[in-house]
């Protein structure tokens, strides 16, 4: 079965505001839920991405993969290749939250800050691109 989402960028935008809020109180709950944080922030970023994509009219197989997403960015604006790495780190910070890992990494506050660090500027850039 063929996946179909929205082709509206705000639409994509306004699920990514919402992960970026989740993101925020899995930070600042009484007890932090970084590994939450880390999700969440991944979400955000890869629903900008997409939504920019969508605005862009360019297509693209489904995945998580943040390093994929900027790669098309890019073919729009290159300056999008400025991400590639923190594409790549944020991806994999999410992974955790996702499923039991044999060699995980522990994921702390500190980290769930970088994670939202990396989103934000991902989310500041598509939305400068886009211009809101």
């Amino acid at each position: 079965m063929k996946r179909r989402d929205s082709d509206d960028p705000k639409a994509w935008f306004a699920k990514a505001e919402q992960d970026w809020r989740v993101a925020e109180l899995a930070l600042h709950a009484g007890e932090p839920l970084p590994e939450h944080c880390c999700y969440h922030s991944q979400q955000c970023a890869e629903k900008y991405l997409k939504g920019y994509l969508k605005s862009q009219k360019k297509s693209y197989r489904w995945s998580h993969e943040l390093g994929y997403l900027i790669e098309l960015c890019a073919q729009s604006h290159p300056e999008f290749k400025v991400f590639k790495k923190d594409a790549e780190i944020l991806t994999r910070l999410a992974e955790p939250s996702r499923y039991p890992m044999p060699d995980e990494m522990e994921i702390t506050e500190v980290v769930g800050r970088k994670a939202m660090e990396i989103a934000g500027r991902i989310r500041s850039f598509v939305l400068s691109r886009m211009g809101s």
